[in-house]
């Protein structure tokens, strides 16, 4: 017996074997390790109906998953239609983490259709390596409505009676009750009318002649004997309600805008404004003597005598009692008014010449 030592074969291809099963074993079950599978609720739908596609991948922790993005259309003829997704939800349990996801799907052709299988990648822990796996195919059986054709033909089934709410009625309540109440107060206010007496007509009192007023108010004036009261401006006051009287005269009888015009303008309009039938000669120069002198006491500060202040209002009055509305005027009404313009020329005279020096 010699000192070498001799390895029996047989040994040596059970551990050899018995090495390459560990490893393969080990192999197979980090890869049973990630699960994925996709179920039907149920594999046989009617026309149009709705099934629940499940996906469902189990994976422990460091292993990442991608999980899948299914087309719209599931199988290969692309007549099964997704109309549905609901979210991914991941749940996390001791051994792992589990996701899942539901995809309603329909069809509208009858027909047996193949799902073919969907696939998942991930990647383990510390590798890049990109694994694959994929789900089992499923069969799907989409089957028509049986038709009886022994059968006649049967009439379409009439609308389902649904009864009234309230709430349906209550605008055509409400609508009617207005109506209503629109009718009792027509009616209401038609009766009113009838038993109500008859309103007395309305009596119109026709405005006072423009000359009435005038006169009234230069009588008022002579009363008051505002001039006679002294002050300084006594004179003063005493010619404006004077000119103010003559002024609102004409406004009013001539519809000459004498309120807020100067004398000459005043002038200028009524004596384009005078109607030959209707108003003597000459009046015209009984209203510049009335204007003037009242111009000189306000603004010349002309201190006019007793017999001035007579004299203007006397002008005055007469001016307003020829130039009042009449058919016509007579010989005396000319006279009267020239004997007057004579009177009180030389007096205009006299005062024009002070206000030009």
């Amino acid at each position: 017996m010699n000192g070498t030592h001799r390895t029996n074969p047989f040994a040596m291809r059970f551990l050899i074997v018995l090495a390459t099963l560990c490893v393969v074993n080990g192999i197979s079950l980090y890869a049973q390790s990630v699960k994925f599978r996709a179920t039907l609720d149920t594999n046989t739908i009617l026309i149009g109906g709705q099934t629940a596609l499940r996906l469902q991948v189990e994976y422990p922790s460091g292993v990442t998953v991608m999980f899948p993005a299914v087309a719209d259309t599931v199988d290969n003829l692309r007549k099964v239609e997704i109309v549905e997704r609901s979210r991914v939800d991941s749940t996390a349990e001791h051994d792992g983490i589990t996701q899942r996801q539901s995809l309603m799907i329909t069809a509208f052709d009858s027909g047996s259709y193949q799902l073919p299988p969907i696939a998942l990648f991930y990647r383990k822990a510390s590798d890049t390596t990109l694994y694959r796996i994929e789900s089992e195919p499923l069969a799907l059986n989409v089957r028509t409505i049986k038709v009886d054709t022994a059968q006649g033909l049967k009439d379409i089934k009439a609308p389902l009676e649904v009864p009234i709410t309230f709430a349906e009625l209550l605008p055509y309540i409400a609508g009617g009750v207005a109506v209503v109440a629109l009718i009792a107060a027509v009616a209401y206010y038609i009766r009113k009318r009838r038993l109500e007496p008859d309103a007395e007509p309305e009596i119109i009192v026709p405005s006072r002649p423009p000359f009435e007023v005038a006169l009234e108010a230069l009588e008022a004036l002579k009363q008051e004997r505002v001039w006679q009261q002294g002050g300084a401006d006594s004179a003063k006051e005493y010619h404006t309600q004077l000119t103010d009287i003559l002024r609102v005269y004409v406004e009013r009888s001539f519809g000459v805008k004498a309120m807020e015009a100067t004398s000459d303008e005043i002038l200028q309009q009524y004596r384009t404004s005078l109607k030959p039938s209707y108003v003597p000669p000459g009046t015209s120069e009984l209203l510049r003597f009335v204007l003037e002198q009242a111009d000189l006491v306000k603004f010349a500060r002309l201190q006019p005598t007793p017999d001035d202040h007579e004299k203007s209002w006397n002008v005055a009055r007469e001016f307003v009692i020829i130039t009042k509305p009449s058919e016509s005027f007579d010989n005396m009404e000319t006279a009267s008014v020239a004997a007057l313009s004579q009177e009180i020329a030389p007096r205009t005279s006299h005062h024009n010449d002070t206000s030009q020096v």
